[in-house]
C-alpha cells in the first residue's frame, strides 16, 4: 500500500501480486489492490477485485468497497449492475454513489495521501472563521 500511495502503482501491483498467496482471502487486500486498478485505470481487474473485498466482508457492509464497485461499474458502462450495487449503498448511507461516480474515481486518480497538492496550509482555511 505505502508503493501505491506513493503512486509507484506498477511496483504496488507486483507486491501486491506477491501477497497475494497469503492475504487472498482478505477484504482489506483486495481493496487496496483494487483501488490501485483504479488508479491505473484498469477497471475489470478493479470490479473483481472490489466485489472480491465485498464478498469477503459479508457478516458486515463494506460501503466504501461497494461505493468505488458502483463508481467502477458505471466506468465501464454497466449501468444496471452499477445501480443495484449504488442502491444498496444509498441505503446505507443516504448516497447513491452512481450518482457521483466520476468524484468517486477523481479522488483516487487525483489525491492521494501523500499528495497534499494546493491544500491550505494550517491556518490557511477558506475564509471562514471559527471564532
Amino acid at each position: 500500500m505505502i508503493l501505491a500511495n506513493l503512486r509507484r502503482h506498477e511496483e504496488a501491483e507486483a507486491a501486491f501480486a506477491e501477497a497475494e498467496p497469503y492475504h487472498g482471502q482478505h477484504a482489506h487486500h483486495w481493496f487496496a489492490r483494487a483501488t490501485n486498478y483504479l488508479a491505473l485505470k484498469r477497471y475489470e481487474e478493479a470490479r473483481a477485485g472490489f466485489e472480491k473485498a465485498v464478498e469477503f466482508t459479508k457478516d458486515r457492509a463494506n460501503v466504501l468497497a461497494m461505493a468505488r464497485l458502483a463508481a467502477t461499474l458505471m466506468a465501464l458502462g454497466r449501468k444496471v449492475e452499477a445501480r443495484r450495487v449504488g442502491q444498496r449503498v444509498h441505503h446505507l448511507t443516504g448516497t447513491d454513489p452512481t450518482e457521483i461516480w466520476e468524484q468517486v474515481l477523481d479522488a483516487i486518480w487525483k489525491k492521494w495521501p501523500l499528495d497534499v497538492g494546493d491544500r491550505p496550509r494550517r491556518g490557511e482555511c477558506d475564509g471562514s472563521s471559527t471564532r
